[in-house]
């Protein structure tokens, strides 16, 4: 393995490590100070805040592979976005860029092109 690869993983452990330490520890402080006032429930230790972080991820957010962002059904966004303006008529077509261009309060490109008359 190259060394930059070594490098990179170690990184990358340290900081699963690190979040891992910190998210647990907020669970156990925020089941503490409210789960025992509220239920009557007992507190908890951090190995047990591991515990509820690890089965919140499985019944609410699965282990899905997502690492190279996430894809959805008729392929990207892009794709998708595209299909979507291809398929309007001119006058909707105008009123969905107007409409993404007062959302995004950025001046496009082709506004400022003025087309000159031919001569």
């Amino acid at each position: 393995m190259k060394k930059w690869m070594l490098i990179k993983a170690g990184k990358f452990i340290l900081f699963a490590a690190a979040a891992g330490i910190v998210f647990g520890n907020v669970v156990v402080w925020l089941w503490n100070a409210l789960i025992p006032e509220i239920f009557h429930a007992n507190t908890i230790n951090f190995w047990q805040g591991i515990g509820l972080l690890v089965l919140a991820r499985l019944l609410f957010g699965g282990f899905g592979h997502r690492w190279g962002g996430h894809r959805w059904k008729g392929g990207s966004w892009k794709q998708r976005l595209e299909e979507k303006v291809v398929n309007m008529t001119p006058e909707e077509r105008e009123e969905y860029l107007s409409k993404w261009k007062r959302h995004c309060g950025y001046k496009w490109e082709h506004d400022n092109k003025k087309e000159e008359p031919a001569n």
